[in-house]
């Protein structure tokens, strides 16, 4: 008998076990991922002369954005492949006026900085320098791609370096939510304002930019209420020796528009059986062992996410689980990854990947399967019955959901939790829902 994906919409929610699989692949193995990344972007008050500010002669690191921490940190050896600013309108004279304080034309460059000891932080590689007056007031971000990529270890940040001046800058902020921190020693970081033009023109003869690669440069200096306005796009070094379990050709998006639309996966483990027409994609094929997994989540909000964890017993957690399937229907759990927690993922969503600090061995012929301990969004229906389909930790008799719209049943069928947790057990695996993909993955190493 099949059994079609059931969903709790408007009048029920799609229940699914899931896990990312990663962005559009740019090589075998290596995926990239957008750093400073948020769910928000603020607007530049500029032109109006009010609101209107710039950053000038200093590196800055954008620490906390948007209420994300460390957006702009590595999160795996890789390169920076690509930039860009947001950059405004401004006023001729603004141009002008500011092009005579800042010593020229406004110029910016991209900068890989790694940290060192006592507050210091060590110039890696640069981008060109770039001038922007010509890209003043486009639309949208001003993308510079890098004639050659700049190389970076894990943990290394991304940060902004205003050679001159560069008005992508934003003020006004939360004092939690956005914070940079800038390439100043401690005596500089009172910037005096302009109101005091003799302070102001003494203050900025010296260029605090961090320019000197190989160099070490103290950033003593942390900003609150602001934001610098920029982005890098990053590219993880793709393992030669590396396996992608759950690799596909296409890569659908899991949305969550709402409490009563998103689709979520909850009290359940769950195996991708088929997964965009593949049928062995989720199977070891040679021992090895695994070292790394991801999810692919859609953004989702804090309203949202509060609701859904009253309804499934708590905030989102999910983990990796390698299981071996016998012939006759019960799936053994051999190992699995420490939990994760995903609420402070969900705010921008996107590719997260989880390094495992401890590889898990796996066999030829194991399966990797996501365990949804409470609830996860990395779910997407609606996709064809040929192609997609996945096999839940639940025996025959529990294979149909309740729908939302019948709200006693749908709190009974939840008050019990499927997810096979306990390393070593069997657990039956009847219920096999088609048209409807888990979005996960993970990284294999062969064994020697």
């Amino acid at each position: 008998m099949r059994f079609k994906a059931l969903f709790i919409g408007v009048a029920a929610l799609t229940l699914a076990a899931t896990v990312a699989v990663a962005l559009a692949a740019t090589s075998a193995g290596s995926r990239s991922i957008v750093l400073g990344k948020t769910p928000h972007y603020p607007e530049s008050g500029c032109p109006q002369p009010e609101r209107c500010q710039v950053v000038a002669r200093v590196t800055g690191i954008q620490m906390k954005a948007d209420g994300i921490d460390r957006p702009f940190v590595a999160p795996s050896d890789g390169r920076i492949i690509s930039w860009w600013l947001k950059l405004p309108k401004l006023r001729p004279s603004y141009v002008k006026s500011f092009s005579d304080l800042f010593g020229g034309p406004p110029s910016a460059r991209g900068s890989v900085l790694r940290r060192g000891t006592q507050g210091r932080l060590r110039l890696i590689h640069q981008s060109a320098i770039e001038p922007l007056t010509q890209h003043l007031g486009e639309k949208g971000r001003t993308r510079f791609k890098l004639a050659t990529p700049l190389s970076v270890k894990k943990g290394d940040y991304i940060g902004l370096s205003a050679v001159t001046w560069t008005p992508s800058f934003v003020v006004g902020l939360g004092s939690d939510s956005d914070n940079w921190l800038a390439s100043r020693p401690k005596s500089r970081c009172d910037t005096p304002g302009s109101s005091d033009p003799d302070r102001f023109a003494a203050y900025y003869k010296k260029n605090d930019a961090h320019l000197r690669e190989r160099t070490a440069k103290e950033y003593k200096c942390l900003y609150r209420t602001a934001r610098l306005m920029y982005w890098a796009r990053f590219v993880p070094k793709a393992s030669k020796a590396s396996i992608v379990l759950g690799k596909t050709l296409n890569y659908p998006e899991p949305r969550c528009p709402g409490a009563r639309g998103c689709q979520v996966a909850a009290h359940v483990t769950g195996i991708q059986i088929w997964a965009d027409g593949t049928s062995h994609s989720f199977i070891a094929p040679q021992d090895g062992k695994v070292v790394s997994w991801w999810l692919q989540l859609p953004r989702v909000q804090k309203k949202v996410i509060s609701a859904l964890s009253k309804t499934f017993g708590g905030p989102p957690q999910a983990r990796l689980a390698i299981v071996r399937r016998p012939p006759n229907g019960h799936v053994r759990l051999l190992r699995q990854s420490g939990v994760r927690k995903l609420a402070k993922h969900l705010a921008a969503g996107g590719h997260v990947e989880f390094t495992l600090k401890k590889p898990l061995a796996i066999k030829k012929g194991d399966y990797i399967g996501l365990t949804a301990l409470t609830w996860t969004p990395s779910f997407v229906s609606g996709l064809s019955s040929e192609t997609d389909a996945w096999l839940a930790s639940r025996p025959k008799s529990r294979c149909s959901v309740p729908p939302r719209s019948k709200p006693r049943r749908f709190t009974n069928y939840f008050s019990r939790n499927e997810a096979q947790i306990d390393v070593g057990t069997v657990k039956l695996y009847e219920c096999f829902y088609q048209t409807s993909r888990l979005m996960y993955g993970a990284s294999m190493a062969p064994a020697p």
